[in-house]
Order: C-alpha cells, then sequence, then structure tokens
C-alpha cells in the first residue's frame, strides 16, 4: 500500500494534466467532494510543477501518512541528500502558530518514527500562498539535523530547496527506498519507554541519557 496518494519523479509530474492529478487524489481521499480541499490541491498542483520543472530529478510525494499522528503532509519533496515536508495554507497572509507547530510535528515524527528518515535532513516549510516573501534563515538549527520551520511565501519555496541543496552535500536518497521505510522508533526513544515502563518518572526520564527534545 502506497504511502502517499500520488508520487513520482519531476520529469513525470510536469507531464501530468492537472484533471490527471485531482483524480488520483480524489480517488485515494475522504475528503474529496469537500470544495476547500480540491481548491488547495489545485494551488499544490500547479505549484509544485513548477518547482518540477527546475528539478526534474527530485521525487514529489503528495498527502504522504504520518501515521503516528493520524494526519497527511501535503507535500514532500526529496531532492538530493534533503527531505523537504510542505504544508501550504492557500489563502493565508501570515503563519499561525498552530500551522508552524503542525509542519514542525511531522518533521520530528519522522525523524523519531520513520526508520529511513532517522539519518536524514529534514527541512519543514510552512508555505503560506499571500503572504509577502520572506527573509530565510536557511542554517540547521538542531543537533538532530531538523531544521526550525521555515515560514514561505509560494515564490520563496524554489530559491529556498535551490539554496539549500547548493550549501548541502551528502549521497542522493532514493526516494521510492526512503518512502517504503518502516514506522520503527528511534533507539533513544525506545530507550525513554523503557525507562518510563521501568517505573521512572517524567522528570527521571529527561535527565537519562536520552535526548530531552525526543
Amino acid at each position: 500500500m502506497s504511502r502517499a496518494y500520488f508520487d513520482s519523479t519531476g520529469s513525470v509530474l510536469t507531464q501530468l494534466s492537472e484533471s490527471h492529478m485531482l483524480g488520483r487524489l480524489s480517488g485515494a481521499s475522504t475528503y474529496s467532494d469537500d470544495p476547500l480541499q480540491k481548491a488547495a490541491w489545485q494551488f499544490e498542483i500547479g505549484h509544485l510543477q513548477k518547482i518540477a520543472e527546475v528539478l526534474p530529478d527530485a521525487h514529489y510525494f503528495l498527502e504522504f501518512s504520518i501515521p503516528r499522528m493520524g494526519r497527511r503532509a501535503d507535500a514532500i519533496v526529496v531532492a538530493g541528500p534533503l527531505i523537504f515536508i510542505l504544508e501550504y495554507k492557500v489563502g493565508a497572509r501570515d503563519f499561525p502558530l498552530h500551522a508552524i507547530e503542525q509542519v514542525h510535528g511531522y518533521a520530528l515524527d519522522m525523524k523519531n518514527f520513520h526508520a529511513t528518515s532517522h539519518e536524514k535532513a529534514i527541512i519543514p516549510i510552512l508555505v503560506s500562498t499571500r503572504a509577502p516573501s520572506q527573509q530565510l534563515d536557511l542554517g540547521f538549527s538542531a543537533a538532530d539535523r531538523v531544521n526550525s520551520p521555515l515560514r514561505c511565501s509560494a515564490e520563496d519555496v524554489l530559491p529556498m530547496i535551490k539554496q539549500f541543496l547548493a550549501n548541502h552535500e551528502g549521497t542522493k536518497i532514493d526516494a521510492i527506498t526512503w518512502a517504503a521505510g518502516a514506522y520503527l522508533p528511534t533507539p533513544t526513544i525506545i530507550e525513554a519507554a523503557q525507562a518510563l515502563y521501568a517505573g521512572h518518572g517524567v522528570s527521571e526520564i529527561s535527565r537519562s541519557e536520552c535526548l530531552t527534545q525526543n
């Protein structure tokens, strides 16, 4: 069973019609009759196709499952050695805290529970489609290689991805193998759970050898 409603390389994505894409997404979703959802998909399709024209070798996933949270990330772009998680707020002019926390939660969940993401660099991005262009900080801000959430306008996304790729070297991720990775917690998560079930309190767990951010 596919983890995403749709995925393809950029070179394929640019050749597909909006109606074909909407059919694929609608056929997999229980919310296909929602006009707001359809409008969001239409924007995302057009936006990702523009990115794919420039980055045809990247792999694009729409509605990617985050099982532990019971939700789906709007889009994921796997490009070179990096994983970009995109959460779209279509029509938004600002960057609500709850939406920032949402996309950051997706990134942390994947880092800590998706086995093939444990060692990967992950960049969560909140895309508010009617926001003005933003000043972006492109440095990784955490030792676990999960970037602080970036706030982007629609126009910011492609330049930002290109800058990240220019500044980060590493082995290109096999997107299909990555997506098929099992949902397994990191060793530090397992250690924390073992400590909890052994009768230790939360404060004791936070002082144990596992990282507190996990």
